[in-house]
């Protein structure tokens, strides 16, 4: 069922009935395709706008996860969390170095440590994660290949 809504999605022919669901426009009956449709013909706004609305999307997410370094081109969440961290952590010092505590500008500065420690220790977190996936997978695949 699932290459099938893959395939129908973006197909001009698919249409919605309540009681059912998604259906083909020609026989108004669920589409029951294994990978290919003789009928399919894709629908290219359809495609466009779902492809530029996922890129956005991911340019949202990495902005987030980098803390929004990624519009000067740093894309690694370890690397932006650092940055961050280094940035905010020598202002703390220099602040508290040079005996000029201004409450605002320390509670910022601390705000922003504290903010680049959380993008670093999310990046790691996510590496860590992505790593496990791969052994995870690896292991999985090598079990199926030896019986």
């Amino acid at each position: 069922m699932a290459a099938t809504n893959q395939i129908c999605t973006y197909c001009t022919k698919n249409g919605f009935n309540k009681s059912i669901g998604m259906v083909c426009t020609l026989t108004q009956e669920k589409p029951n395709v294994i990978n290919t449709c003789p009928d399919y013909e894709l629908d290219v706004q359809l495609k466009k706008r779902e492809d530029l609305r996922e890129a956005e999307l991911g340019e949202k997410k990495l902005m987030k996860e980098t803390g929004g370094l990624a519009e000067y081109g740093i894309n690694n969440p370890v690397i932006a969390g650092i940055l961050l961290t280094a940035f905010f952590g020598l202002a703390l010092f220099f602040q508290l170095l040079m005996h000029f505590i201004v409450i605002y500008v320390f509670v910022a500065c601390f705000i922003g440590f504290l903010g680049g420690l959380v993008v670093l220790i999310n990046g790691i977190v996510k590496k860590r994660k992505a790593k496990q996936m791969k052994n995870t997978f690896n292991d999985t695949l090598d079990i199926d290949l030896n019986p």
